[in-house]
């Protein structure tokens, strides 16, 4: 099977194990809030996707079919989260530890909703007139702007730009044409829904901490590692191995015990 062939199975794959465990949490004892998982409908002629209350119209960008993290309880908790932060028109914050799957989830929800993303690898070299440029990209383009590791630039330049962070999305919520921050006119793509999203690992050595205009005025969710039994089973099962369900609990197991026991 050619890799292109591979990986569009797998993406399908990943995506039934997702609806087969919404299946299991709305029968469960305590089922979940059918409302609360992100789900996709044909209305009047366009794709719309809805999540608690809210609605989005997909953005029909073509997205070329890559590998995907398995979907958990915490990715829909994210989807949640991130969906009412761009519906409010606030800042998002993912904090967590590294290969927590902060900054993939973004991205997912950003091909789940048909829409682009402009990915940036933050580092103390940011200036402040970089991040002019960078918004003026994402005013005009009307996508979503992920900062990987955003406390990595310095605290000064966080201060500035936080007051450019909300004052576009101010004039994108009165759905305002342009806006302006000191000598510098930003063009807005009006009646899209810009989202700002930022992933931070709060604890690593060498970053910044958050400033508290950050925290008080955005929007934080804290990530957590994730179940590794149900990840690595459906890792396996998308590649064709009928055992899966009880091979990703060994393996987990087998990897947990030499972690614990075996020198480096």
């Amino acid at each position: 099977m050619l890799k292109s062939a591979r990986t569009l199975l797998n993406t399908r794959l990943i995506k039934c194990f997702r609806w087969r465990n919404v299946i299991r949490a709305l029968m469960a004892d305590q089922p979940a809030d059918w409302k609360s998982f992100l789900r996709t409908y044909f209305e009047e002629g366009k794709v719309v996707l809805r999540i608690g209350e809210m609605t989005f119209t997909h953005g029909a960008k073509l997205q070329k079919d890559s590998n995907r993290l398995v979907y958990t309880p915490l990715t829909e908790k994210a989807y949640h989260f991130l969906c009412e932060a761009r519906t409010a028109f606030r800042t998002s914050g993912i904090h967590g530890p590294a290969g927590t799957g902060k900054s993939e989830t973004a991205c997912m929800l950003c091909q789940d909703l048909g829409e682009e993303v402009i990915r940036i690898t933050s580092s103390d070299e940011i200036k402040m007139e970089h991040l002019v440029l960078h918004h003026k990209g994402w005013a005009v383009t009307g996508c979503t702007l992920l900062y990987d590791e955003y406390n990595r630039i310095s605290i000064e330049v966080m201060d500035e730009a936080i007051k450019l962070i909300h004052e576009l999305l101010n004039a994108m919520k009165d759905n305002k044409a342009e806006a302006k921050f000191g000598s510098h006119a930003f063009n807005i793509k009006q009646g899209q829904r810009h989202a700002w999203v930022a992933t931070m690992n709060p604890n690593f050595a060498g970053r910044t901490p958050l400033p508290e205009v950050h925290k008080s005025e955005g929007r934080i969710i804290e990530f957590t590692v994730p179940d590794l039994n149900d990840i690595l089973s459906i890792s396996l099962a998308t590649e064709g191995i009928e055992m899966a369900e009880k091979l990703g609990p060994m393996i987990v197991n087998i990897s947990k015990d030499a972690k614990e026991n075996l020198s480096k």
